[in-house]
């Protein structure tokens, strides 16, 4: 159910929000979106995996640091 993955990534992303002014600009419903279509689309539709550069069945080491980079690269490098 999203709803019930909404509101705790909702909570963790306000308080996120409220220690980096680079994650101001965007809303809960953003940083929602946007993790979903990382993780949980590509497995839900696979048509999607063939859009992507990298493999959905590369190592979860991998998978973590290649969305951690997307989601946060602007945060990590301060810009």
């Amino acid at each position: 159910n999203f709803l019930s993955l909404h509101q705790p990534i909702g909570i963790l992303f306000g308080q996120a929000q409220a220690h980096c002014k680079a994650l101001k600009p965007y809303s809960n419903d953003s940083f929602f979106l946007a993790l979903l279509s990382l993780t949980f689309f590509p497995l839900m539709f696979p048509g999607i995996q063939s859009l992507l550069r990298e493999t959905t069945t590369a190592p979860t080491s991998y998978q973590v640091e290649r969305i951690m980079g997307i989601l946060f690269d602007d945060v990590q490098t301060g810009s």
